[in-house]
């Protein structure tokens, strides 16, 4: 019998974006409806909205 060859499916070439683990918003509107939700689990938890320049999307960050 012949061997099957089961290979992974080819993924083409990405460069790698530092942005790719974070969640993405399309809008800055989008991103601070995320913000109010996030605050009525934690009170403490500080947040606010940048434009990504990888992505050109909106992402969340931390206030320290």
């Amino acid at each position: 019998m012949p061997r099957i060859n089961r290979s992974a499916p080819h993924k083409p070439f990405r460069p790698h974006v530092p942005c790719e683990r974070k969640r993405r918003f399309k809008t800055e509107t989008e991103a601070q409806d995320a913000i109010e939700h996030a605050s009525l689990m934690d009170i403490r938890l500080e947040l606010k909205t940048y434009q990504c320049p990888y992505c050109n999307g909106w992402h969340l960050s931390s206030v320290k």
